[in-house]
C-alpha cells in the first residue's frame, strides 16, 4: 500500500533543473528519488554534500540579525 501511495502522481513533484541550478532539501524529512536516465540523451552531473543542521541554523540566525 505504501508503494502505491508513493507512485501516485498527486504526491509527486517532478523537476528538470537547468545548467547551474541546484536543489537542496532536508534528507531526513524528504523522500526523494529520480527517474531513469538515458546516457545517450546528454551528460549528467550529480554532486552531494552534507551540512550540519546546527551550523546551518546558527548561520541563518546570524544572517537574519545582520539583515534584520
Amino acid at each position: 500500500m505504501l508503494w502505491q501511495l508513493l507512485r501516485e502522481p498527486k504526491y509527486r513533484l517532478n523537476m528538470r533543473l537547468a545548467a547551474g541550478e541546484l536543489i537542496a532539501y532536508d534528507n531526513n524529512r524528504v523522500l526523494h528519488g529520480r527517474s531513469a536516465f538515458d546516457a545517450s540523451s546528454g551528460e549528467r552531473h550529480l554532486q552531494g554534500c552534507y551540512l550540519n543542521q546546527e551550523d546551518l541554523d546558527s548561520t541563518l540566525r546570524l544572517l537574519d540579525r545582520k539583515t534584520g
